[in-house]
């Protein structure tokens, strides 16, 4: 992944990193796709289709009980990297919130409510600057999912290709 700029806008800031955000939750959805796809050993397009249907967490769910079933300590990492990421990310919290902003230095929460035991509502609150180190703890992990499961960008291309039917 790339180097990230930001502007000097806090807004602008902000829009930068929910961006970037975005951008590293969908890497992160498209190996555990990809391992599963490596573990299954059924054709591209046949695991697109299955994984098109699927929120994260089935998504999640299937690649790490297939990498259960290797029983290999590496397996073990890419499982133990899989849950870091998800923890660390709170993306559920993220995207299923509504954004607020007010407070000093450009703060602004991210405030979900859930009525599953009660009306509850849980705010997450963040500066431009202390969303964008959220947001820089993902990237690494990402890329150490991508370096565990030995996902070049080739084997990444190459399923793409075929699971989406596109050429470069």
């Amino acid at each position: 992944m790339s180097e990230k700029t930001l502007s000097s806008s806090p807004l602008n800031t902000l829009t930068s990193e929910l961006g970037y955000f975005q951008l590293y939750w969908s890497h992160f959805e498209f190996y555990l796709e990809v391992i599963s796809h490596g573990i299954l050993q059924t054709s591209g397009k046949h695991t697109s289709i299955i994984f098109s249907g699927l929120s994260f967490k089935g998504k999640q769910q299937i690649a790490v009980a297939l990498l259960k079933e290797q029983k290999t300590e590496q397996a073990d990492n890419i499982i133990k990297t899989i849950r870091e990421i998800v923890n660390d990310a709170s993306r559920n919290h993220l995207i299923h919130s509504s954004l607020h902003f007010g407070g000093v230095d450009y703060a602004f929460s991210f405030v979900k409510r859930n009525i599953d035991n009660g009306f509850a509502v849980k705010k997450k609150q963040f500066t431009t600057k202390t969303f964008g180190r959220h947001v820089d703890q993902i990237s690494p992990s990402v890329n150490e999912l991508k370096a565990l499961a030995n996902l070049s960008d080739d084997i990444l291309l190459e399923y793409a290709k075929a699971a989406y039917g596109y050429d470069e």
